[in-house]
């Protein structure tokens, strides 16, 4: 179209609104035994109230789509573990990042008591030998107790040797 002189020539443009849809973030949780980049799996991971669920065999758990904002995650550690430091952090999490959260459990050790008794009774033996697989733990006291602390959760082969005198 041309303008001529002494009219007004009109042009009229549609155009349509740009939607635009926000970019959300993710978190990411990584368990670790305390000190090393050790994996550990099983441990139980909640973003605020919502649980995800427990971490894999590379100590993993993630949470994608997630507006921006602060999230607090926490760890319950898995059997046989404690939680070595804060079980529970509180990040910002970006539009279009990760953020990573990072957690360490440590193992709870187990301990090991034995007895020996005279056959048939309740009277302690005294002196007899006691070995944890290859391990001697030295001999029972006087109430016919000996025993192992620090011991790793597992099945463990223990076997007595008796004192002289006995069979």
């Amino acid at each position: 179209r041309s303008v001529t002189s002494g009219n007004t020539t009109t042009y009229i443009f549609y155009v349509e609104k740009e939607t635009v849809t926000p970019v959300k973030g993710a978190l990411e949780v990584y368990v670790y035994e305390k000190g090393t980049t050790t994996p550990v799996e099983g441990a139980t991971v909640s973003v605020g109230s919502e649980s995800l669920g427990t971490t894999d065999a590379t100590g993993k758990k993630e949470k994608s789509d997630l507006e921006a904002g602060d999230y607090t995650v926490t760890i319950k550690a898995p059997e046989n573990y404690k939680v070595s430091g804060d079980a529970t952090k509180t990040q910002a999490v970006t539009s279009g990042n990760t953020t990573t959260y990072i957690f360490y459990v440590e193992k709870v050790p187990g301990a090991l008591e034995v007895y020996v008794y005279e056959k048939g009774t309740t009277t302690p033996v005294s002196g007899a030998t006691v070995s944890v697989g290859s391990e001697s733990l030295g001999k029972t006291d006087s109430t016919g107790k000996k025993e192992k602390s620090d011991l790793e959760a597992g099945d463990y082969t223990v076997s007595v040797v008796a004192p002289e005198n006995y069979l």
